[in-house]
């Protein structure tokens, strides 16, 4: 979002844990873990139980059902985890750089109208 390297990076992510709000990131890393996790095992019991009744109720086909369903729901969720982690570092930088935040990302974009937005969604105003 930023072009930086990736050491540039980390160094960015232990500045926001010295500075206090790495604690945001560690409350919302976990509990994003937990939901995408709970979302992932439903998946693969849907899909578990759909090639259970398929193969005529049978439970290894269940087995490899689940197994196979969870590790593609997973993949899915992977990507939907990287945008909240995307988005989650964008109202850090808003909340921490005095409303001076404006990354290459975002060339062309409204920025104005786009700081007032994420700076409301996460002071918990309503957008």
């Amino acid at each position: 979002m930023f072009g930086k390297s990736c050491l540039t990076a980390a160094k960015d992510t232990f500045a926001i844990i010295k500075q206090g709000g790495g604690w945001d990131a560690i409350i919302n890393d976990s509990l994003i873990d937990r939901v995408f996790f709970v979302f992932n095992l439903l998946g693969g019991l849907v899909v578990g139980f759909v090639v259970f009744f398929m193969a005529e109720l049978n439970w290894a086909w269940f087995v490899i059902g689940l197994i196979e369903g969870y590790i593609i729901i997973s993949i899915f969720m992977r990507l939907l985890y990287s945008g909240v982690l995307t988005v989650f570092v964008g109202f850090w930088h808003l909340r921490s750089s005095g409303n001076t935040w404006d990354p290459p990302a975002l060339n062309g974009v409204p920025v104005d109208e786009l700081k007032t937005k994420l700076s409301d969604g996460y002071n918990g105003n309503a957008v």
